[in-house]
């Protein structure tokens, strides 16, 4: 039964016994996944709309504080820049959107709906490219700015399907057999490598054939839920995630706010810094070959950060399994008499063999990283940006090689809710990593130093080994009971 919580509440004040029915509805109605769904994507939008308004205004600020430079930039590099970050800061809200969507979806473990949209996303801004990039007949729509508008419909246009697919009928139910009735895939699949395997079979955590919950959309035979139709039983609208969350919902969310901030502002310094140094001293040559080489980078990361998003998606249910044997033996212990044995660290072994996976994935792009000197001669046929290119390559095959076991073990981390950790080390990073960076341009500027790209790709090693060896070491650490 829907119960709409989102007005009428002065309706209740009479204390009737209706009233009191209809608030504990609305009570469990807001802890139900349906309704935290549609409350993250409400955050998600609002929080997107003040990000790329405070972008929007800032933009010819903050792309002077990046150029490095003591004089204005020239117009004809100045204002395309503008444009161009403006018109991406409009898809903000889409994009805080997209993101939270594709989260939801692999925590239901349903990887064909961001597939599908994300997809169609992708195929609309080459579209957009190719059709807007190459005329020059109006600044704010072709050029510069036309890529910028291939993107940012892309990502309104995927926002659109996604939420079309919410609200759409689901596919017919199909009965399956899940986890203690929580929805998580059984994790003697998952942990069919584990050695106490056999434990975990006779332990009965398979329940009996049940059918799926109402408003869950379609579940498979792996145990994943569909998103599809997942808000079609709740009287969804795509208008609905204009509307201010409940309060209750945001105060779940704000406990998460500084570690996720600091994190992500973390990540990004680095970045920041470096395109920083790079534009202060390293010359139009220096700025044209930072631009292939991050590009390439760029395009070999989501080959790892796979990892992360699926060790999000399956840690959960190992913490819950975890569980549930430490209290079996507790229990077992006190109905015998017999001392406590020790249960089996699922975590454990389940993160190892996480960051086992994140090696073979590093070895993977590693091998791939070696073919930049051949992508670097398709994207540009200038001699000395190829020359430079070309001398970053053993920065980014060792970076790569890292790459796999550092997204693999944050994965584990966030899964874990080790935000507070990952928070502190980012934090550490927003100020460490910037200063590092900065003394490469101060060599450059003021001690008659020679600055080359590899300057700043080494530091970026550096930060890639410091971040393997402290991520991976606290992904590896026995959980404690919790």
């Amino acid at each position: 039964e829907h119960v709409d919580c989102d007005d009428g509440d002065d309706r209740d004040e009479d204390g009737s016994s209706q009233g009191q029915q209809r608030r504990l509805k609305c009570r469990e109605s807001e802890h139900s996944p349906a309704r935290i769904l549609l409350s993250t994507l409400q955050i998600s939008f609002h929080t997107g709309t003040v990000l790329g308004l405070l972008l929007f205004v800032t933009a010819p600020t903050l792309i002077g504080l990046l150029s490095g430079r003591s004089s204005p930039l020239p117009p004809e590099v100045f204002e395309p820049a503008v444009q161009y970050v403006r018109i991406r800061a409009l898809g903000f809200p889409a994009a805080a959107i997209l993101g939270s969507a594709q989260a939801a979806c692999l925590g239901l473990k349903d990887t064909k709906t961001p597939l599908l949209v994300l997809g169609a996303a992708a195929v609309l801004n080459v579209v957009g490219d190719m059709s807007l990039v190459g005329m020059t007949s109006n600044k704010w729509l072709f050029g510069a700015a036309g890529a910028a508008w291939a993107t940012t419909i892309g990502q309104f246009a995927a926002v659109a399907l996604f939420l079309r697919l919410l609200k759409a009928k689901p596919r017919a139910k199909v009965a399956t057999k899940e986890v203690r009735g929580n929805g998580r895939l059984s994790l003697i699949r998952l942990f069919s490598r584990v050695r106490r395997r056999s434990s975990l079979s006779k332990s009965g955590d398979m329940a009996a054939d049940l059918p799926p919950p109402a408003g869950a959309g379609a579940k498979s035979n792996d145990g994943a839920i569909s998103a599809r139709g997942f808000l079609a039983e709740h009287n969804f609208e795509p208008h609905h995630i204009l509307r201010l969350p409940p309060k209750s919902t945001v105060k779940q969310f704000l406990p998460y706010v500084v570690p996720v901030t600091t994190t992500s502002v973390g990540r990004v310094s680095l970045f920041l810094s470096m395109a920083h140094v790079v534009s202060s001293c390293m010359g139009v040559v220096g700025m044209a070959a930072q631009t292939i080489a991050l590009g390439i980078f760029d395009a070999l990361c989501p080959l790892s950060q796979s990892l992360t998003l699926a060790a999000q998606a399956f840690v959960p249910g190992a913490l819950e399994e975890q569980d549930r044997l430490r209290r079996a033996s507790k229990r077992e212990a006190k109905a015998t008499g017999r001392p406590r044995e020790k249960a089996p660290d699922v975590l454990a072994k389940f993160s190892r063999q996480f960051l086992k996976a994140g090696a073979a994935f590093g070895l993977f792009t590693t091998l791939l990283a070696t073919s930049t000197p051949f992508l670097s001669g398709l994207m540009t046929t200038n001699a000395a940006v190829v020359s430079q290119i070309v001398g970053v390559m053993p920065h980014l095959a060792a970076i790569f090689a890292l790459h796999g076991l550092v997204m693999s073990a944050e994965g584990v981390l966030l899964g874990k809710e080790d935000v507070n950790y990952l928070g502190w080390m980012y934090g550490a990073f927003f100020f460490i990593m910037p200063a590092w960076m900065l003394r490469v341009k101060h060599g450059a500027l003021h001690l008659g130093k020679t600055a080359g790209l590899d300057s700043v790709w080494s530091v970026f090693l550096m930060y890639q080994l410091m971040r393997s060896v402290l991520w991976a070491g606290r992904a590896a650490m026995p959980t404690k009971d919790r």
